[in-house]
């Protein structure tokens, strides 16, 4: 390898750290953070990150217990077969989410605008 060739590979992993520490940063950040609870594809709730907040969202589908705590959400309950939902880890960043899909639920975390 050239000398040229070396700098041309540095420049690039400098330019690929700053963009990921510029990410990293923007997406650890949990102020402005939303919890956004969609049912049926129609958003139903949009609740701050920043709050605890217990709820129970009941459809003629079923019911979850969501709850927010220490700026992450999980689902706590439901009354469907399978439980992924509830065994579903914690999320707090934008763009994770839990699904319940028999109850048609959708969670998501998203930057408020």
């Amino acid at each position: 390898m050239k000398k040229r060739d070396l700098i041309i590979i540095a420049g690039v992993l400098a330019v690929a750290l700053i963009a990921f520490g510029v990410f990293h940063l923007m997406n650890s950040q949990s102020s402005g953070l939303m919890l956004r609870v969609s049912q049926n594809g129609e958003v139903i709730r949009t609740l701050p990150l920043s709050q605890n907040h217990t709820e129970t969202i009941t459809s003629d589908l079923g019911s979850n217990t969501i709850a927010i705590k220490d700026r992450s959400a999980r689902v706590e309950s439901a009354d469907c077969d399978n439980q992924v939902c509830v065994h579903s880890p914690a999320i707090q960043s934008p763009g994770e989410t839990i699904a319940c899909l028999p109850h048609r639920l959708i969670l998501e975390i998203i930057q408020e605008p």
